[in-house]
């Protein structure tokens, strides 16, 4: 979950993509807004900042990680920014404040 509690993300590693779901502040339900490909194969993992802003996805298979921002809209999913870092196998990544 986003710090920001409105989003909902899962790594779908069978098809390389994020599962974006909106949360419903008053009910706690999800609903599906996106599967998002995360620009690489295999993300083995990812992060939101802490601004709830931006995530970034570490493809193991594809030598990356890749930057997305966070739509703050209702109803707005993730875009890629166009910032790939290439880096060896990354199995997972951190923002640190």
């Amino acid at each position: 979950m986003t710090p920001d509690g409105k989003k909902v993300l899962v790594s779908n590693r069978g098809h390389d993509s994020l599962a974006v779901f909106e949360r419903d502040a008053t009910t706690g339900l999800l609903q599906l807004l996106q599967h998002k490909k995360t620009g690489g194969a295999i993300p083995r993992h990812f992060c939101v900042s802490p601004d709830s802003a931006f995530a970034l996805v570490a493809n193991q298979d594809s030598n990356n990680i890749v930057t997305f921002a966070v739509g703050k809209k209702k109803g707005a999913g993730l875009r890629r920014t166009g910032a790939v870092a290439k880096t060896p196998t990354p199995v997972a990544v951190l923002i640190v404040e």
